[in-house]
């Protein structure tokens, strides 16, 4: 099943992360900033991922404990 995605909602795409812009049909819009200006992208649903860190416990999920 395709997960579905919501406007302003914050996922991973190419290992940049981005945020949900617009849905159009079954493409998806994808806002980011970056040190030199804005980027977008326009893609599918099935090739974003969700970001869980914000479910995880801890902050900045598992790569933060690997940091300290």
């Amino acid at each position: 099943m395709t997960p579905t995605f919501t406007v302003g909602e914050e996922v991973h795409f190419e290992e940049l992360r981005y945020v949900v812009s617009s849905l159009d049909g079954g493409r998806v819009r994808l806002l980011a900033s970056t040190p030199v200006g804005a980027r977008f992208a326009w893609t599918t649903p099935d090739r974003l991922e969700k970001i869980d860190a914000y479910t995880r416990s801890g902050s900045e999920g598992p790569r933060a404990a690997r940091r300290r």
